[in-house]
């Protein structure tokens, strides 16, 4: 079993979220008056930050290496599994939230066309 597997049911407590980040990201997000318009979060574990973000963009992508943190990610922000089953990368989506399992090595094949407003990699990643 995987590290990350075996710990996932446990990851928040492990990693809580840190207040004083979030807060910074929001008065920086903020800045101009109305949402960003597309937020990356880069090894995006359970979703905790863009849960904490919400708001502050128009739409996100998240993107892990890890099913399971990402089947958590994707349960705490109301995302459903989409696409062919067994096909790769595994994707959720939410009107404004797409959540990938992928390698952070992989954006430019994952987002060919995409210009995000922010990208974020916090914590462990």
């Amino acid at each position: 079993m995987d590290f990350y597997a075996s710990m996932a049911p446990y990851y928040d407590l492990l990693f809580p979220k840190d207040d004083e980040a979030i807060d910074f990201l929001s008065v920086r997000m903020g800045q101009g008056g109305k949402p960003i318009a597309r937020l990356l979060d880069v090894g995006c574990g359970t979703g905790t930050v863009l849960a904490s973000l919400q708001g502050r963009y128009a739409s996100a992508a998240g993107l892990d290496l890890d099913p399971e943190l990402l089947a958590l990610a994707a349960e705490k922000l109301a995302c459903k599994r989409y696409g062919v089953q067994g096909s790769s990368p595994v994707r959720y989506r939410s009107d404004s939230i797409e959540l990938a399992l992928a390698d952070m090595r992989d954006l430019v094949s994952l987002y060919p066309k995409t210009e995000f407003s922010a990208i974020l990699c916090l914590g462990n990643t």
